[in-house]
C-alpha cells in the first residue's frame, strides 16, 4: 500500500496552531507533550528544509529527516534565547514564536514547491508494503541512529514533565506600611508612640515550614510571634507594633525570623527610628 501527502504543510501548520491555543487557554499536560514533541523536534526544521529543498533531488528521505531533528534543536534553541531577554521563556511564548517560525517557513515553502513541475515537486510518500526495503546500508544507519534520538529525547521529555525540577529554595521576609506599599515608614516617633506595620512572610522552600519572629527594640524583646506553619507558595501578612520607650535620639528596630526550630535567626531586617522631644502643651 503506497500513501502519498502532497501538501503537509496544512497539517503542520494545523497542529501548531491547536498547540498553541492550547498552551494559551489551557492547562492541559497530555495534549502539550503529544503535540510538543512534533512541534519542539521536528516541525522547524523540516519547513526550514522543505522551503530550502523544495523538489525530489538534493536530498534522500533520511537526510531530509536527519537535517530536521538537527536544525529543529538550532531553531528552538537560538528562540529560547532572543524569548529570555525578552518576552521570557513561558509555554505560550515559546509555542508562540514557533508557530511564527512555521507559518513563515510554511507559505515560503509551499511557494517555491508550487513553482516546480508537479512531478519535480517533494511529497511524503508512505510505503507500507512489507517487501519494501531503505535502499542504502547508510540510510538504514541513519533511520536507526534517528529513531534511538527520537526515544531518547521523548523519554527525557517525559522525565523532565513527570519530575520537574526542584527550583530556588527560599523564604520572604518584609516589612509594609498600613496601607500595604513598601514606602511610609515611620521615620520620626515621640517617646511612648506606638509605631505600626505590616509583617510579612512567604513560604518558597518547596516544603512545610514553621516561623517565629522576634522584635527587638535597643536590643531590649518587644515581642514574639508564631509558631506560624506555612505550606509551600503561602503567604502570611499580620499588624504588627513597637513603642518607643527611649530618650530622644536614634532607635534601633529589630525583626528576626526563625524557621522550625533553628536557633540561629534565617532572615533580619532593620528599622532606624529617630526619636524626638514630645511637644508642650502649650505647643513651644
Amino acid at each position: 500500500m503506497r500513501w502519498e501527502l502532497k501538501n503537509e504543510f496544512a497539517v503542520i501548520w494545523g497542529v501548531s496552531a491547536i498547540l498553541l491555543v492550547i498552551a494559551g487557554l489551557t492547562e492541559l499536560q497530555i495534549p502539550r507533550v503529544v503535540l510538543g514533541l512534533p512541534c519542539i523536534l521536528l516541525f522547524p526544521g523540516y519547513v526550514l528544509v522543505a522551503a530550502l529543498f523544495p523538489g525530489k533531488k538534493g536530498l534522500s528521505g533520511a537526510e531530509r529527516l536527519a537535517l530536521s531533528l538537527g536544525l529543529s534543536v538550532v531553531i528552538v534553541t537560538l528562540g529560547g534565547l532572543i524569548l529570555n531577554y525578552g518576552l521570557g521563556i513561558y509555554p505560550v511564548t515559546v509555542f508562540g514564536y514557533l508557530f511564527l517560525f512555521i507559518t513563515c517557513l510554511s507559505v515560503l515553502g509551499w511557494h517555491r514547491r508550487r513553482r516546480l513541475p508537479a512531478e519535480e515537486r517533494f511529497c511524503i510518500v508512505l510505503d507500507l508494503d512489507p517487501k519494501s526495503r531503505i535502499s542504502s546500508r547508510a540510510d538504514r544507519v541513519l533511520v536507526l541512529a534517528l529513531a534511538g534520538a527520537l526515544l531518547f529525547a521523548s523519554g527525557s521529555l517525559a522525565y523532565v514533565l513527570s519530575a520537574p525540577a526542584v527550583g530556588e529554595r527560599f523564604t520572604e521576609f518584609y516589612l509594609l506600611d498600613t496601607s500595604g506599599r513598601a514606602e511610609n515608614y515611620p521615620r520620626e516617633v515621640r517617646p511612648g508612640e506606638a509605631c505600626r506595620l505590616i509583617l510579612g512572610i512567604a513560604n518558597h522552600e518547596h516544603r512545610d515550614a514553621v516561623y517565629r519572629v522576634k522584635c527587638l527594640v535597643n536590643g531590649h524583646l518587644e515581642w514574639r510571634l508564631g509558631p506560624l506553619r506555612l505550606a509551600h507558595g503561602e503567604r502570611v501578612e499580620r499588624l504588627v507594633s513597637f513603642t518607643s520607650r527611649s530618650e530622644p535620639g536614634e532607635m534601633q528596630v529589630v525583626f528576626y525570623l526563625y524557621r522550625d526550630g533553628e536557633t540561629e535567626h534565617l532572615r533580619a531586617l532593620h528599622l532606624w527610628v529617630k526619636v524626638v522631644e514630645a511637644e508642650s502643651e502649650d505647643g513651644l
